[in-house]
């Protein structure tokens, strides 16, 4: 039996951990990582800000940090772009900031973990928790063995399986419906000396073309070049695809000058929550706590999360020592507090505004929510799939024969081990799932999965 087991190895699970056994070391700590390598679903496209870099990372000496020395916003148009660096608040600016590789920083906590004592186990998912007289005592792991522990640590990132039941048992009236974003990344090298220590953020094309909201990222490691797209999953049109989206961002005349002659080396997608405290209203249970990127922490405006994951993991692992092994609940105290939470208020109005208003309009309500301690009343965020129109209202999108679709290709690259022979989705209710799915939305499953998994 363990003391404390975590779910997820990434960096709020992974921080959890080497905090814990830092502060009381006799305690037995477990951690449940799904991927064979740690940190091994995780790919380099991270700012991480300066506080966290020096509190967190610098003394690991990382091969692939780079120190950010020049930054572009841009507005794309399909053939050019605009420069609007001048008009970025001095908040969100990323000079000084650090392009860190989350893989190579996963592996060295992982290490870490275990120089302390704890137990990193690999290759071993977790497909539900063992719960008695409603309080957490353990978790069951995909091959059906049942981990009992005092406490359960839920660290799996973004719409977490575990977390996302959890959550919605314990607390089944939300305020409101979390909404999330899709980004796709790739790495490239070599990359190009003058560009290094270099980072680009687009707005525009191609989101423009089906009134989405989107938009890409080109950052310039030592050694590679990390490209993404960021598509917002509210999308009406049922035809859009977000691979495409991201591989027709990469045809702009600008991002396909920097990949000309060089070699894709890693593909990988994320899921990003972006309604952040409005949908995640408690984070603490009996018997569990939930960390990280499930209780939604991203900065959306400065598409920065993993600072917050690292905080969270501390603060979590101080208020579990302190106070729910000293207790008979089992309840550690919330950790979502001090400046994490101020950070994230700050932006819990800004997904809305972006899907409903312009940029310009939400800069405003940001600066009124931060700056004067004005709070909006807005209307409650709608869950993504009510936004999607049926298919006899949309219009099918015609074939751009300029977009090529590599797929079956990049799930090589993403180093996925999957069975082609076990369903990967269940239906509970074929007869809504034809209506819905086939006659309503033309297939719109078939059209979600960045790596065509789920086809």
């Amino acid at each position: 039996m363990y003391d404390v087991i975590v779910v997820g190895g990434g960096p709020s699970g992974l921080n959890m951990c080497i905090n814990l056994k830092k502060l009381k070391p006799d305690l037995k700590v477990g951690v449940f990582e799904k991927a064979k390598n740690p940190g091994g679903h995780l790919m380099s496209g991270m700012i991480l800000q300066k506080g966290a870099y020096e509190s967190y990372v610098k003394s690991s000496n990382l091969s692939s940090d780079t120190l950010i020395k020049r930054e572009s916003v841009l507005q794309l148009s399909e053939h050019s772009w605009l420069d609007l660096s001048w008009a970025v608040p001095p908040s969100l600016r990323n000079v000084g900031n650090t392009l860190v590789s989350i893989n190579e920083m996963c592996v060295q906590m992982a290490s870490a973990a275990q120089a302390l004592g704890a137990k990193v186990h690999l290759n071993s998912g977790i497909n539900s928790l063992v719960v008695n007289n409603g309080s957490v005592i353990g978790a069951t792991t995909t091959g059906k063995a049942t981990i009992l522990s005092k406490h359960t640590v839920l660290a799996e990132g973004a719409y977490g399986t575990l977390a996302s039941k959890h959550v919605e048992t314990q607390l089944p009236k939300h305020k409101e419906a979390q909404t999330y974003a899709l980004g796709i990344r790739e790495e490239w090298a070599p990359a190009p000396n003058h560009l290094i220590g270099t980072v680009w953020h687009t707005m525009g094309w191609p989101a423009t073309q089906h009134s989405e909201l989107g938009g890409g990222f080109v950052y310039f490691y030592k050694n590679y070049v990390a490209v993404g797209y960021v598509l917002h999953l509210a999308y009406k049109n049922g035809y859009v695809c977000p691979y495409k989206e991201f591989a027709r961002f990469k045809t702009h005349p600008l991002i396909g000058s920097v990949l000309e002659g060089r070699e894709k080396q890693k593909y990988t997608a994320k899921l990003v929550a972006t309604a952040g405290v409005n949908s995640v209203p408690e984070v603490c249970f009996p018997g569990c706590t939930v960390v990280g990127c499930s209780a939604g922490l991203t900065n959306i405006l400065k598409l920065k999360g993993v600072h917050n994951s690292l905080h969270s993991g501390k603060l979590a692992a101080e208020k579990l020592v302190n106070t729910a092994f000293k207790s008979a609940s089992n309840k550690t105290k919330r950790w979502l507090i001090g400046p994490i939470k101020q950070e994230i208020e700050g932006v819990r109005n800004t997904a809305k505004m972006l899907r409903t208003y312009n940029k310009t309009l939400t800069l405003l309500e940001h600066f009124a929510a931060t700056a004067l301690k004005i709070k909006l009343p807005l209307p409650p965020a709608l869950a993504d799939n009510t936004r999607t129109s049926v298919c006899s209202k949309t219009r099918r999108l015609p074939k751009d024969w300029s977009v090529a679709d590599f797929r079956s290709e990049e799930l090589a690259l993403a180093k996925l081990s999957y069975n082609r022979a076990v369903d990967h989705l269940s239906v509970n209710n074929e007869l809504m799932h034809k209506l819905c799915d086939l006659r309503l939305h033309d297939k719109l499953t078939n059209r979600l999965c960045p790596a065509k998994v789920y086809s």
